[in-house]
């Protein structure tokens, strides 16, 4: 019979959600429908190269917006 600590459970919760958290985000945001490999390095692969790509859409659109208030600033 073994005891667990109540705040080792506690803890254990609090990390199992912050991965549910996690996979919802990439869920929502990166778009991965489905995993093309089955393997570790196959799977972190695609999350960062989704990461990655998700990165560089933020900036460049970043980067336009920025531009459009310079533009409309100085035709003003």
């Amino acid at each position: 019979f073994y005891v667990m600590d109540r705040g080792y459970m506690d803890f254990e919760r609090r990390c199992r959600w912050q991965v549910e958290l996690f996979f919802k985000w990439i869920k929502q945001h990166l778009r991965i429908k489905f995993f093309f490999g089955t393997s570790e390095n196959a799977v972190k692969a695609q999350v960062w190269i989704a990461v990655s790509v998700y990165l560089l859409v933020a900036i460049v659109k970043k980067r336009r917006n920025l531009w459009t208030a310079y533009m409309k600033s100085y035709r003003s």
